[in-house]
C-alpha cells in the first residue's frame, strides 16, 4: 500500500495504483506506520487510511479485508486471526463513519 497521511490529500498516480492493484486482485494490508511522526496517530490515522482507500475505489468489503483478514494471511496466521471465531485473539475494528 502506498502511504499518504493526509484524508484528500491523496496524490492521483498513488490514487490510481491502488485502484490498479486492487483489480488486479493484489493483496493489500492496511495499517498505520506510527511512531509519532508526521502527526501519525495509532488508531486515528487508521481511518484516515480508510477514507484515502475508499476515495481511490476498493468496496467496503475489500478495504475491512484489508485489515482483517489479509495481514493475517500476509503474517502466516489465517486460522488464528483477523476474523471474528473461537480461539481467535479479540482483535477488532469498528467505525461508524459513513461516505
Amino acid at each position: 500500500m502506498i502511504r499518504v497521511v493526509q484524508p484528500g490529500a491523496g496524490e492521483p498516480a498513488q490514487l490510481r495504483l491502488t485502484k490498479t492493484f486492487a483489480d488486479a486482485g493484489v493483496p493489500m494490508v492496511a495499517g498505520t506506520d506510527a511512531c509519532g511522526a508526521a502527526h501519525i496517530i495509532p488508531g486515528f490515522s487508521l481511518h484516515d487510511e480508510f477514507d484515502l482507500l475508499a476515495e481511490a475505489g476498493p468496496a467496503p468489503p475489500a478495504i475491512l479485508r484489508m485489515t482483517t483478514t489479509e495481514p493475517a494471511r500476509f503474517l502466516g496466521e489465517p486460522e488464528a486471526s483477523g476474523r471474528i471465531a473461537p480461539a481467535c485473539p479479540p482483535t477488532w475494528c469498528s467505525s461508524t463513519r459513513t461516505r
